[in-house]
């Protein structure tokens, strides 16, 4: 469906092969999702969201009917959309400062621009436990998680594919978007500070560093376990 375009739920079903009551199942989740819009009447028409428009839907819908019904966002919690890669390393870089206890991170191991090496490197200084679960290994990467290591950030190889990256700051404020190798530079999520929701991603990142591989290893070979 491109953007502008309406279908009705028989246009819909003629284009796929399925029955019009099957797509009006189909869609009830793109609609309490913000995804798709709809246009009453008889019959009634389907629309696409715009893409930013469908990015803050999507995100709200996330946090009250997943995260708040877990009681895992408290009241007054600050949340803020990420609509992309460069919108996450832009939150990531600027709560670095913030840190003052521990960092843990699981990233794509695409590269980063400069800034945010430096704000990993400020942490480390300020005795900041910085880790880092990559999902790539590549022979581009390795020297850039050689340059990590070399300002004190612990670097591992993420021992499973996960569709997300992810961001915890002192237990306290997460970051946290989808991940996809096809296509590694886009990203869609969002900031939350809220200590339940925090807590339980940093249980997350300490799981996968518990199971995660040596750089430069293959997956599956040599020591497991954390660094501390």
């Amino acid at each position: 469906m491109k953007s502008g375009e309406e279908w009705s739920a028989r246009a819909i079903g003629s284009k796929l092969g399925i029955l019009p009551n099957t797509v009006y199942r189909a869609v009830r989740p793109l609609l309490a999702s913000g995804l798709l819009s709809v246009r009453p009447g008889h019959p009634e028409v389907f629309r696409r969201v715009e893409e930013a428009q469908a990015v803050d839907n999507a995100t709200a819908w996330v946090r009250s009917e997943l995260l708040g019904d877990l009681g895992l966002v408290e009241a007054g919690s600050t949340t803020v959309p990420v609509a992309n890669r460069d919108e996450l390393l832009e939150i990531a870089t600027s709560q670095m400062s913030r840190a003052q206890r521990e960092v843990g991170f699981i990233v794509s191991g695409l590269e980063v621009p400069a800034e945010t090496i430096l704000a990993y490197k400020h942490a480390v200084d300020r005795g900041v436990q910085v880790r880092a679960l990559v999902q790539e290994q590549t022979a581009t990467s390795a020297q850039m998680y050689r340059n990590w290591q070399a300002i004190g950030v612990q670097v591992r190889h993420l021992g499973q594919y996960l569709p997300a990256r992810l961001f915890v700051i002192d237990r306290q404020m997460c970051v946290y978007t989808s991940y996809e190798r096809a296509r590694g530079w886009e990203a869609v999520g969002q900031r939350i500070e809220s200590r339940p929701l925090a807590a339980m991603l940093a249980e997350l990142f300490e799981q996968q560093w518990r199971q995660s591989t040596e750089i430069g290893r293959p997956i599956g070979e040599g020591s497991k376990g954390a660094l501390h």
